[in-house]
């Protein structure tokens, strides 16, 4: 074994198989289904990618979700999400929770509003 492949395997992210209960745990809900990882940190890559689009064409309606955070009590949300084309969110806070958008493949747009409703920025991801 080589000195490269030998640090390569101690710093190994955990891989994620979906099937797996002692990796995941699935909240199988009514607009979509979330994938919650129990351990971190993860490595999410193409082949979890694929699966999750394969899943995502098979459940339609739903959307499907990849949460990598502990729980829907955590106060970060970190999440891979595929959502359907077309959709709409009323604008909500999160006032305990953050927050952020990045977009792997199409766009979405985001609006920022202040505390009373007014709209202080906008902008299309993609």
């Amino acid at each position: 074994m080589s000195v490269e492949n030998s640090l390569e395997e101690k710093l190994s992210l955990s891989s994620i198989d979906l099937n797996d209960p002692k990796i995941i745990y699935i909240d199988d809900g009514p607009k979509a289904v979330a994938y919650f990882c129990k351990t971190s940190p993860l490595r999410v890559d193409k082949k979890v990618i694929d699966e999750l689009k394969n899943i995502f064409h098979k459940i339609a309606p739903r959307n499907v979700r990849l949460c990598l955070h502990e729980g829907p009590e955590a106060l970060f949300h970190d999440m891979i999400i595929f959502e359907r084309k077309g959709n709409y969110y009323r604008p909500h806070r999160h006032g305990d929770k953050g927050e952020t958008f990045q977009i792997i493949e199409g766009r979405m747009g985001v609006f920022s509003f202040d505390s009373v409703g007014k709209v202080v920025d906008a902008c299309v991801l993609n």
